[in-house]
């Protein structure tokens, strides 16, 4: 990639992309689901200590709402929790379960199966900059009513160091002279 300035172009597209759609997505979410408080819930196991007590929310899908397309059509099988930093008013976790069959573009499309999950949970690295940390996704799709598909998806970030700005091709150099963490 780093000799092809054109396949990182397109993969710098795809990621934005990938980005736009999910950001759309958590715009949608204050309309499409029913929020409710939920007082009193466990806390997340490393909150640090002397922060403030996050929010807890659960929602379920709002049954008023229609997706305006067929990317946001799996949000009316979702339901789950939220956790929020009370300080930023951000989203620091979301565990989300899909409790009945969606089918995407009248299921032509894709098919989600009840029981997959979905966990994403970001963090502040410094003023307002909030990273995704840990997706955890879990789902059985039917693909263009062909063929069924388990989904699994785990994505982990950790130690998060500020760099200077700089060309690509030397960004890509430091990636790949970082040695790989060990375990």
């Amino acid at each position: 990639m780093t000799d092809s300035p054109a396949d990182f172009a397109r993969h710098v597209r795809r990621e934005q992309d990938d980005k736009k759609t999910g950001i759309r997505l958590i715009l949608l979410l204050p309309d499409a689901m029913q929020w409710s408080y939920a007082p009193g819930q466990p806390q997340l196991p490393d909150q640090p200590a002397g922060q403030p007590a996050l929010v807890v929310l659960d929602f379920k899908p709002n049954p008023k709402w229609s997706p305006p397309d067929i990317e946001s059509e799996p949000l009316t099988g979702l339901e789950g929790r939220v956790w929020i930093d009370p300080s930023t008013h951000r989203m620091v976790r979301l565990e989300g379960s899909f409790f009945h069959a969606v089918n995407i573009g009248w299921g032509i499309v894709a098919h989600i199966y009840p029981g997959g999950t979905v966990t994403v949970q970001q963090t502040n690295v410094g003023g307002q900059r909030w990273i995704v940390e840990h997706i955890v996704e879990q789902l059985t799709v039917r693909a263009l009513m062909v063929k069924n598909v388990k989904e699994s998806l785990i994505y982990d970030t950790a130690q998060y160091q500020p760099v200077p700005a700089m060309k690509y091709q030397q960004a890509i150099k430091l990636l790949l002279d970082t040695p790989l963490p060990s375990h």
